[in-house]
C-alpha cells in the first residue's frame, strides 16, 4: 500500500491545525509555572521526561481536551519497538512536534551559504492506556536505554538551555536565595543543588520554570529562530518554532 495523498485543502487545514496548536501551547509556556507542571508529567515515564518544553505543553493541552491522564506516550512504532501495539480502534489524538532535518549534504549551507532552515512537523503519539502489550514480542537483551526520567529530564532541560545560549550553573543550597536564578545579562541559570548529578523533583521544576520563562522572552524578542544546529543540541523533538512549507 502506498503513502497517503492529501487534497491541498486537507493538507491547509493540518497547516491550520497544527498552527492553532503551536499558539496555545506557546501561551500555556508563558503561564506562571508552566516548567514546574511539565516536570511533573515528565517525571512519569521515561518517554515523557525526553519530550521538549513545548511538547510537553502540546501535550497537555490535547490530553486535557480529550480526557486523557497523561501516564507515558509514543507513536506508533515507538510502541511496537517497546513490545506493545496501539488497541484496534483507537486514535491518536496527540500531537508532538519534530524536526524535518536537511538532506544529507545540506545540513551545513545552502547554495547562498546561508545554514538551512530546519522545519518542523507534528506527528500523532498515544497514550500506554490506548495500547495493549504484543504477545510476540522479543526484547533485545543488548539494549539497555536510559531509564530514569529525573536523569533524562535534567539533560533534556540542559540542552535547551544550551540551545538559547544559557549555561545552567549549580550553588549550594545554603548559599541559594531561591530553587533557581537566571541572570540575563550573563546567560546562566543557578540552580540550588546539594548534587547536580540528583537534582531534586523540586530544583527540575524550578530549572524547567526558567528555561520556559526564557523561551518566552526568546519568541517575544524574536531572537529564538530554528536551525539545523539548534535543533541538533535540543534534541530530535524540540520544537523551537513551528514552520510550514
Amino acid at each position: 500500500m502506498g503513502r497517503k495523498t492529501y487534497t491541498e485543502e486537507e493538507k491547509a487545514a493540518f497547516k491550520e491545525r497544527d498552527r492553532e496548536l503551536a499558539e496555545a501551547a506557546d501561551a500555556a509556556l508563558a503561564a506562571p509555572g508552566a516548567g514546574a507542571r511539565a516536570t511533573e508529567v515528565a517525571l512519569r515515564s521515561p518517554k515523557l521526561a525526553a519530550y521538549s518544553l513545548r511538547n510537553h505543553m502540546m501535550l497537555a493541552l490535547q490530553a486535557e481536551q480529550a480526557g486523557i491522564e497523561l501516564r507515558d506516550v509514543d507513536t506508533g512504532r515507538g510502541w511496537k519497538e517497546r513490545g506493545r501495539t496501539p488497541r484496534k480502534g483507537s486514535k491518536a489524538v496527540m500531537r508532538i512536534v519534530y524536526p524535518i532535518t536537511p538532506k544529507s549534504g545540506e545540513a551545513d549551507t545552502s547554495e547562498d551559504g546561508e545554514t538551512p532552515k530546519t522545519r518542523f512537523r507534528t506527528k500523532a503519539v498515544f497514550e500506554i492506556d490506548q495500547t495493549d502489550e504484543s504477545e510476540t514480542f522479543t526484547s533485545d537483551p543488548k539494549v539497555a536505554p536510559e531509564s530514569d526520567p529525573a536523569r533524562i529530564w535534567h539533560d533534556r532541560l540542559l540542552r535547551e538551555a544550551a540551545s538559547l545560549g544559557y549555561t545552567v550553573r549549580y550553588t549550594r543550597p545554603d548559599e541559594a536565595a531561591a530553587l533557581a536564578v537566571t541572570d540575563g545579562e550573563s546567560k546562566t541559570i543557578a540552580v540550588a543543588a546539594a548534587d547536580p548529578l540528583a537534582l531534586a523533583p523540586e530544583a527540575l521544576g524550578a530549572l524547567a520554570d526558567r528555561l520556559a520563562e526564557a523561551l518566552t522572552a526568546a519568541r517575544a524578542d524574536g531572537s529564538a529562530k530554528p536551525n539545523a544546529t539548534a535543533a541538533r543540541q535540543a534534541g530530535p523533538d524540540a520544537g523551537t518554532v513551528l514552520e510550514f512549507d
